[in-house]
């Protein structure tokens, strides 16, 4: 039987599309007003927003939902996606790509922007001559003028925004300024070290250095956890929305508070709540909501050590944690304090802050706003000082045997 028979929605990965979305209604109403400004006066030099934080705290699921609701709400709004490599370096295909995301005729823009020796039933097979427009903002400028966007707003999202290259970033740049006059509504999305890829200068070949950075975005939304209330939200109208049985209040209280609101966990809590509901038919027994308390802590660890994983020398970081745990309040150190630790702990020929940079950009550790760096989500900090007990205990272990066994 297909599992379109079931009379169940189906919970995909925790970067799919929620069934049911929580939270987030400060960060959506400032991408509205800010898509109605573009929309309304066609003025989009206030630049990209950019929003950033650690892998797993919804960033794509944030997007997503701005884009749905506002292409729900309004059929004069279009979406071309982008990840980073999408964005073409040749100005006239990626012309292409966000004017046909209008879905009008090419003939009609062809026509207008004049000089054409091919016109297609795609905007792709628009040809133009030597003497056409050549750059990307000359471009978009003269479609304004032949009125390609009226009553029109286009919103360009781009993913994984801290992947970007040089080249591709000064394509970005153009969409970024504004300076075409054709309301573009730029949204990215990344990991929180994506304002350094963004504004970062490179030296060239020739001892050159090219400057084209995006030094100033219109606004910088770094998300964070849910509330309590949102996590509880989120985990009750989730389970509701697949369909798959009855989540008592308690037990709702209960899986929200273990995913302390991080949006990859409510998803993992999620998950395991369905699959207990699956086996048991109810969470009103104590086993069941056990085995989705153990799914949920399940998927939590291992979204820890996939980030652990991904990062250079991952070893030193319980070190870290257990630095950090002698801050109570804070749980955080400075960079410089958080290097000096690793140093202490590393070879002298690995580069301490190296390493730290690795943590941060891997998602492992997270920067506040005053340069301080922790775990972030309090749970992760604890699961590192298990880990640090872990490594005393051994060690401990080994010098007693040591003793016991001298040589």
């Amino acid at each position: 039987m297909s599992v379109g028979n079931t009379g169940e929605s189906l919970l995909g990965l925790e970067r799919n599309r929620p069934l049911y979305f929580a939270g987030r209604v400060r960060e959506l109403r400032l991408l509205n007003d800010y898509l109605a400004y573009v929309r309304r006066t066609g003025d989009s030099t206030g630049g990209m927003i950019l929003i950033d934080g650690v892998q797993g705290v919804g960033k794509t699921q944030l997007v997503a939902e701005f884009v749905r609701r506002a292409k729900d709400a309004d059929a004069g709004v279009h979406h071309l996606p982008l990840v980073t490599s999408d964005i073409s370096l040749n100005a006239k295909a990626l012309f292409g790509a966000l004017t046909h995301a209008l879905h009008k005729p090419a003939a009609r823009l062809a026509q207008a922007l004049g000089r054409v020796r091919e016109v297609g039933l795609g905007i792709a097979k628009v040809g133009f001559d030597a003497q056409a427009p050549q750059t990307l903002g000359s471009l978009l400028a003269a479609s304004v003028r032949a009125g390609r966007w009226q009553n029109q707003v286009l919103i360009v999202t781009v993913d994984e925004i801290q992947a970007i290259g040089r080249r591709e970033r000064r394509m970005l740049k153009v969409l970024h300024e504004g300076m075409h006059g054709c309301p573009i509504m730029v949204v990215g999305a990344g990991l929180q070290h994506s304002r350094e890829a963004l504004s970062r200068t490179y030296a060239l070949t020739n001892g050159e250095l090219d400057d084209s950075t995006i030094s100033r975005c219109a606004t910088r939304l770094t998300l964070g956890s849910l509330s309590a209330s949102e996590a509880l939200e989120a985990v009750a109208r989730g389970v509701a929305a697949i369909g798959v049985g009855e989540l008592p209040d308690e037990a709702a209280r209960t899986l929200a508070a273990s995913s302390m609101g991080f949006p990859h966990h409510v998803h993992g809590y999620i998950a395991g709540a369905v699959e207990a509901l699956r086996t048991h038919g109810t969470l009103e027994k104590e086993e069941a909501l056990h085995q989705a308390l153990e799914i949920g802590a399940a998927n939590r660890t291992q979204f820890y050590e996939s980030r652990l994983t991904a990062m250079a020398m991952p070893d030193a970081m319980h070190h870290l944690a257990a630095a950090m745990h002698e801050e109570p309040v804070e749980r955080s150190l400075s960079r410089a304090d958080a290097v000096a630790v690793l140093r202490t702990h590393l070879s002298s020929e690995i580069d301490a802050a190296e390493v730290l940079r690795s943590a941060i950009e891997k998602g492992v550790l997270t920067t506040a706003p005053d340069g301080y760096v922790s775990f972030g989500i309090p749970s992760f900090h604890d699961y590192m000082m298990e880990q640090h007990r872990r490594v005393l205990a051994r060690e401990a272990r080994r010098a007693q045997a040591r003793e016991q066994c001298p040589r």
